[in-house]
Order: structure tokens, then C-alpha cells, then sequence
């Protein structure tokens, strides 16, 4: 897959002018948690400066702002939890790939879903962890990346560490037996490496479909009342008309294979 320069990734979609009555006069800034180089190795868990690779998300949700004539830029040098911190503090626009929980809800304006997950709990084949309900994690250790919400699942605040803030680091962790499971969801995870391995088919690792969790929906983010929140409505037509285009659907195919999209 064709790598996209800079650390910032600019997007200019559409024509700035009078036509664009809704368009703020500016570019917006969209941060994202950029997809690892493709070794996943602890060296690549922070993406190289001058490359990134563009991720399902980035290439819908530019579709997304072209098609709504807003200009854009990508912004892929922050960790999630930073991403958010930024959106929230106004210093970024929007963050593109986020759950809805009812605690973020409180400071964050919330797209229409883009996509619906499978919750699972990954753990070493050595050590097999297979629950049934929530109530089976306990007493277990459980690993988590910084800034992500994990609500859905029913785990506690402080259940997990989330010392870490990517993902090929977290299922090192795992490796290293400094932690006995990972709840992560499948589509997350699908085509993702770690010390060289795709994760889903990793001999060293077991994935566990965790029945109880309430399946996520993946959102584009605003700081409630912002000016950026207030686009939401005009990025959700926009977004609608993808998805029932099946553009959607296509994009993911490109990046995943046999992992099916659920809007």
C-alpha cells in the first residue's frame, strides 16, 4: 500500500469561496491514531516522521470532507489519548474513529456510527483465557491502550493497565506475560502486526469472542458546542451517502481481508 508523506497529512478537499456557505475559513485539523508501520515491531510502534500509512478511516472520512467541501488535514503525530485531549481542548478540530460512551458524551459532539465492532479477549495460546461473562476477567490482568474506552465491556475504571499508547506495544505486553488478556475489538486488530506477525493468526496468540460486551460504533468527534461540532450534521450526510453507495464497504475491503464491514 502507497504511503502518504509528512506527519501531517494535507487534504485539500474542495474549493474555498462564497459557495461553501457552511464552510468555516480555514482548513480543518482531523487527528487520527495512525496504523503502525507494517513490521508492527517494537521500532515501529511510533510511525517514521517522514511516513505514515493511511488507514481505512483516513481515506473514508477524506471521501467524507471532500464530498462535504470542507478543506482538511490529517494530523497523525499524536496518541490517541493526546488526539482527544487535543479535540477537547479546541486545539484540534475533530478525532476520527472514537466509541460513544456516556462519559464522553459529556464533552465530545458525536457523528453518526461509521462502523460497528466485534468485541473480543485476546490472550496467549500458553495460557488461554475463555470467559463466558465479565465476571471471568476477575483476579486476571488486563492490558488496555491509554485514552481508549473500554465501557462496553463492563470492566471497571482502573481494571486494565494502559501504560501504553500503541497497539503493537500492547500486544507485546501480552507476549511478555506482563499481562494476561486484552480486550480489543476484531476489526481493530484485523491486518494489525506485532514483532513481525499478523495478530489474528499470531501461533502465540488466541482470540476469545467476548458475547456478554456490547458491540462499539466507531464515530467522528467534536468538542461539544465547537464550531467543528456544529459541521457534524452536513459530515453525516455526506458520510450517509458513502456508506449507502457502498464506497464504505469497498475502502474496507481494500484494507482488511475477510473481516466483514458492519456500519
Amino acid at each position: 500500500m502507497a504511503r502518504l508523506p509528512t506527519l501531517v497529512l494535507t487534504c485539500v478537499l474542495g474549493s474555498a469561496g462564497a459557495a461553501q456557505a457552511q464552510a468555516l475559513e480555514r482548513t480543518l485539523t482531523v487527528c487520527v491514531d495512525p496504523k503502525p508501520a507494517p513490521q508492527g515491531s517494537a521500532a515501529s510502534a511510533t510511525p517514521p516522521a517522514a511516513e505514515v500509512q493511511p488507514t481505512f478511516s483516513m481515506e473514508l472520512f477524506s471521501q467524507v470532507f471532500r464530498r462535504a467541501g470542507q478543506p482538511m488535514r490529517f494530523v497523525t503525530d499524536q496518541p490517541w489519548a493526546r488526539c482527544l485531549l487535543s479535540v477537547a481542548r479546541g486545539q484540534v478540530d475533530f478525532a476520527v474513529g472514537g466509541y460513544y460512551s456516556d462519559a464522553r458524551a459529556q464533552v465530545y459532539a458525536f457523528s453518526m456510527p461509521y462502523m460497528t465492532l466485534t468485541p473480543m479477549v485476546f490472550s496467549r495460546a500458553s495460557r488461554p483465557v475463555r470467559p463466558q461473562q465479565v465476571a471471568d476477567l476477575q483476579g486476571l490482568r488486563g492490558c488496555g491502550l491509554n485514552g481508549a474506552s473500554y465501557a462496553h465491556y463492563g470492566l471497571a475504571a482502573g481494571a486494565l493497565d494502559t501504560g501504553v499508547n500503541r497497539y503493537p506495544k500492547l500486544f507485546e505486553k501480552l507476549l511478555l506475560d506482563r499481562c494476561d488478556y486484552v480486550p480489543e475489538e476484531l476489526e481493530v486488530v484485523a491486518g494489525m502486526q506485532v514483532n513481525g506477525q499478523d495478530i489474528l493468526s499470531h501461533p502465540q496468540l488466541l482470540a476469545s469472542p467476548a458475547r456478554w460486551a456490547r458491540g462499539p460504533t466507531k464515530h467522528l468527534m467534536a468538542a461539544k458546542g465547537s464550531a467543528a461540532a456544529a459541521l457534524l450534521p452536513q459530515l453525516d450526510r455526506a458520510l450517509a451517502q458513502l456508506i449507502r453507495e457502498g464506497v464504505a464497504g469497498e475502502l474496507w475491503a481494500r484494507h482488511v481481508a475477510g473481516v466483514p464491514y458492519r456500519p
